[in-house]
């Protein structure tokens, strides 16, 4: 069972996504260091560029931001130098931008390095730095950080073995409504792993999971209603 849970953690640590995050366009996020209505006026320009698809033109707006300390514009050029958007790929420059993003605090950008470390793409694999960038964006609320930082915790990939960290970070994430962590923070109630072993807490995060799909928390609840047959 414990090989089990070990390999299908392995599998949704890696299971990343690969589009870019618009996320951070909302006005909760805006830019630093773009403070006159000019330069606000030349990032808009490269959002809605991006948006419909000019990707040579966000690109050009977005480097001149990058080079004048952007965060959100680092992030930007990092991704679409990452997939390629208005350039052929160019993992080198994405990992630059992507650390000089991640240092001011861009929880997206910290998030996306330390999935490149994971995966050892563009840059030697190291999952010492994938958990210190992991855990700079789980301290920020990023939910899908906070989950593959418990997988970590779980599975002692990159740091010591620690249910009780797991235990933590998977209730920040499904706190979030995220439907692994829920089914996760189920399997830690169900077996008493970090956290006393708690059956009905295991029924309300697996009920709560399954509700969104989540594939092992309906094959857990539908065991259990078989067993009560």
């Amino acid at each position: 069972m414990k090989q089990l849970i070990t390999t299908i953690i392995l599998l949704l640590i890696s299971h990343l996504s690969y589009a870019i995050n618009l996320n951070f366009f909302d006005e909760t996020s805006k830019p630093r260091l773009v403070e006159n209505d000019t330069a606000k006026s030349h990032f808009n320009s490269g959002v809605k560029a991006y948006k419909a698809g000019n990707y040579n033109k966000a690109r050009a707006v977005f480097t001149k931001l990058a080079h004048y300390g952007d965060r959100n514009a680092q992030y930007t050029l990092a991704s679409m130098y990452q997939y390629g958007y208005g350039s052929g790929k160019n993992n080198s420059q994405a990992i630059k931008w992507y650390q000089l993003a991640a240092t001011q605090g861009h929880a997206l950008a910290q998030h996306q390095l330390a999935a490149l470390y994971f995966r050892g793409q563009g840059i030697n694999k190291n999952y010492s730095m994938a958990f210190k960038w992991y855990h700079r964006a789980a301290q920020l609320g990023y939910v899908d950080a906070q989950f593959q930082l418990a997988n970590m915790y779980l599975s002692g990939i990159g740091i010591e073995q620690n249910h009780k960290h797991a235990y933590t970070w998977y209730k920040h994430a499904a706190a979030q409504g995220d439907a692994n962590s829920q089914s996760r923070l189920a399997m830690l109630y169900a077996q008493g792993l970090g956290i006393n072993q708690n059956l009905a807490q295991a029924f309300h995060w697996h009920t709560k999971a399954a509700q969104k799909g989540q594939p092992l928390s309906i094959e857990w609840i539908a065991n259990k209603h078989r067993k009560l047959q």
